[in-house]
């Protein structure tokens, strides 16, 4: 099974028992290196603008106007209904560190994370399990 299939399959069974709008998010950059890598997939359930600051100095998926969904550490803003969203690794290039007074649409709790290459020694094992059954 591919690693893009194995990771679906995840999402699907995820989407099953949260029967919740999920967000699934495919990190595209090394902005939030060292703990989410590019290629590596989050997914998140929605967080209501009230609780948002329960979440203060978490990471993140952030809908912001315009932009796609921006995996960030998110901060309290200058003045209620506004966040500072910063990035964990300020060595990315062409990336903006830290976006200042911003209006989130809709912000995602981190609920599952799936590095590439976990998922490939995953996938690795239990194909010699497999193998190992066999013998």
């Amino acid at each position: 099974m591919s690693e893009e299939k194995f990771m679906q399959k995840e999402f699907d069974q995820l989407s099953r028992y949260y029967e919740e709008d999920l967000l699934f998010h495919k990190v595209p950059d090394q902005c939030m290196a060292p703990f989410f890598k590019k290629g590596d997939a989050v997914a998140g359930i929605p967080v209501s603008p009230t609780d948002l600051p329960y979440f203060w100095d978490e990471v993140i998926l952030a809908e912001t106007e315009g932009m796609p969904p921006l995996l960030r550490r998110v901060l309290r803003g200058s003045q209620p209904g506004l966040v500072t969203l910063v990035t964990l690794n300020t060595t990315e290039p062409h990336t903006q560190h830290k976006a200042e007074d911003i209006v989130i649409k809709a912000s995602y709790r981190i609920i599952w994370h799936r590095s590439a290459v976990h998922t490939r020694i995953a996938h690795i094992e239990h194909a010699a399990a497999s193998r190992a059954s066999f013998a």
